[in-house]
């Protein structure tokens, strides 16, 4: 089982107001219930990414 998942994040009002309308990704790690450093993305390529290397220790 692993210990960190993908959820999406919807933008606020104060990010769309900026011209960013769309969704975050972030890398959660579900045993400390936080995002994990640099955890953002804004393509689910890029967190898969981040959650594949996470596991992998590297």
């Amino acid at each position: 089982m692993s210990n960190y998942e993908i959820r999406v994040q919807e933008p606020s009002d104060v990010a769309k107001s900026y011209g960013m309308d769309y969704p975050l990704f972030v890398v959660w790690d579900t045993v400390a219930d936080k995002r994990v450093p640099f955890g953002n993305y804004r393509e689910r390529a890029g967190a898969v990414a981040r959650l594949v290397r996470l596991e992998s220790g590297r």
